[in-house]
Protein backbone atom coordinates (compact mmCIF):
# COMPACT_ATOMS: atom_id res chain seq x y z
CA UNK A 1 0.00 0.00 0.00
CA UNK A 2 2.71 2.65 0.95
CA UNK A 3 4.20 1.86 -2.50
CA UNK A 4 0.89 2.45 -4.06
CA UNK A 5 0.15 5.94 -2.05
CA UNK A 6 3.28 7.18 -3.38
CA UNK A 7 2.73 6.51 -6.63
CA UNK A 8 -0.95 8.22 -6.42
CA UNK A 9 0.81 11.23 -4.90
CA UNK A 10 4.08 11.67 -7.25
CA UNK A 11 2.00 10.92 -10.33
CA UNK A 12 2.22 8.84 -12.82
CA UNK A 13 2.64 11.12 -15.35
CA UNK A 14 5.22 13.02 -13.39
CA UNK A 15 7.39 9.58 -12.96
CA UNK A 16 7.39 9.22 -16.50
CA UNK A 17 8.62 12.28 -16.85
CA UNK A 18 11.03 12.00 -14.21
CA UNK A 19 12.06 8.70 -16.38
CA UNK A 20 11.67 9.94 -19.86
CA UNK A 21 14.38 12.67 -18.78
CA UNK A 22 16.52 9.66 -16.79
CA UNK A 23 16.70 7.36 -20.04
CA UNK A 24 17.18 10.24 -22.62
CA UNK A 25 20.16 11.26 -20.59
CA UNK A 26 21.84 7.93 -20.77
CA UNK A 27 21.08 7.53 -24.36
CA UNK A 28 22.80 11.01 -24.67
CA UNK A 29 25.99 10.05 -23.24
CA UNK A 30 25.83 6.78 -24.89
CA UNK A 31 26.11 8.27 -28.45
CA UNK A 32 28.69 10.77 -26.88
CA UNK A 33 30.66 7.06 -26.49
CA UNK A 34 29.68 5.51 -29.94
CA UNK A 35 28.08 3.08 -28.07
CA UNK A 36 25.03 1.15 -29.70
CA UNK A 37 21.93 1.87 -28.40
CA UNK A 38 19.43 -0.97 -28.93
CA UNK A 39 16.20 0.89 -27.59
CA UNK A 40 14.64 3.28 -29.42
CA UNK A 41 15.81 6.53 -29.31
CA UNK A 42 12.68 8.69 -29.19
CA UNK A 43 10.41 8.13 -25.66
CA UNK A 44 7.47 7.56 -26.76
CA UNK A 45 8.65 4.48 -28.45
CA UNK A 46 10.74 3.05 -25.42
CA UNK A 47 9.87 1.88 -22.50
CA UNK A 48 11.45 2.66 -18.76
CA UNK A 49 14.87 1.29 -19.80
CA UNK A 50 18.25 1.96 -22.29
CA UNK A 51 19.93 -1.16 -23.68
CA UNK A 52 23.56 -0.51 -24.46
CA UNK A 53 25.82 -2.70 -26.01
CA UNK A 54 29.77 -2.93 -26.92
CA UNK A 55 32.37 -4.96 -27.79
CA UNK A 56 32.66 -7.10 -24.17
CA UNK A 57 29.38 -5.65 -22.64
CA UNK A 58 29.13 -8.84 -20.89
CA UNK A 59 32.06 -8.92 -18.66
CA UNK A 60 31.70 -5.17 -18.08
CA UNK A 61 27.97 -5.99 -16.60
CA UNK A 62 29.73 -8.54 -13.82
CA UNK A 63 32.14 -5.60 -13.04
CA UNK A 64 29.45 -3.56 -12.84
CA UNK A 65 27.45 -6.13 -10.69
CA UNK A 66 30.94 -6.53 -7.86
CA UNK A 67 30.68 -2.83 -8.23
CA UNK A 68 26.82 -3.13 -6.97
CA UNK A 69 25.93 -1.03 -10.07
CA UNK A 70 22.11 -2.83 -10.27
CA UNK A 71 22.14 -3.37 -14.24
CA UNK A 72 21.06 -6.47 -15.85
CA UNK A 73 22.34 -8.45 -19.33
CA UNK A 74 20.35 -9.44 -22.14
CA UNK A 75 21.97 -11.29 -24.72
CA UNK A 76 21.86 -9.76 -28.12
CA UNK A 77 20.99 -6.39 -26.50
CA UNK A 78 23.45 -5.85 -24.20
CA UNK A 79 23.54 -4.38 -20.69
CA UNK A 80 20.21 -2.97 -20.02
CA UNK A 81 19.72 0.44 -17.01
CA UNK A 82 16.24 0.90 -16.28
CA UNK A 83 16.68 4.06 -14.06
CA UNK A 84 13.03 4.33 -12.20
CA UNK A 85 11.70 7.66 -9.47
CA UNK A 86 14.31 6.67 -6.79
CA UNK A 87 17.58 7.15 -9.47
CA UNK A 88 18.86 10.50 -9.92
CA UNK A 89 21.59 12.47 -12.26
CA UNK A 90 24.26 11.33 -9.72
CA UNK A 91 23.25 7.78 -10.53
CA UNK A 92 23.65 8.39 -14.37
CA UNK A 93 26.97 9.77 -13.79
CA UNK A 94 27.74 7.41 -11.38
CA UNK A 95 26.67 4.29 -13.69
CA UNK A 96 28.77 6.11 -16.72
CA UNK A 97 31.60 6.18 -14.71
CA UNK A 98 32.22 2.70 -13.58
CA UNK A 99 31.12 2.02 -17.09
CA UNK A 100 34.13 4.31 -18.62
CA UNK A 101 36.49 2.98 -16.03
CA UNK A 102 35.63 -0.91 -16.25
CA UNK A 103 35.94 -0.09 -20.62
CA UNK A 104 39.02 1.48 -20.43
CA UNK A 105 40.83 0.83 -17.14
Amino acid sequence: KPGHDFIREAGVANIRAHNVRLTTALAQLALERDLTINTPLEPERRAGWIGLDFPDSQAVYRGLIERRVFVDYRPGCGIRIGPHVYNTDDDIAAFFEALDTLRHG
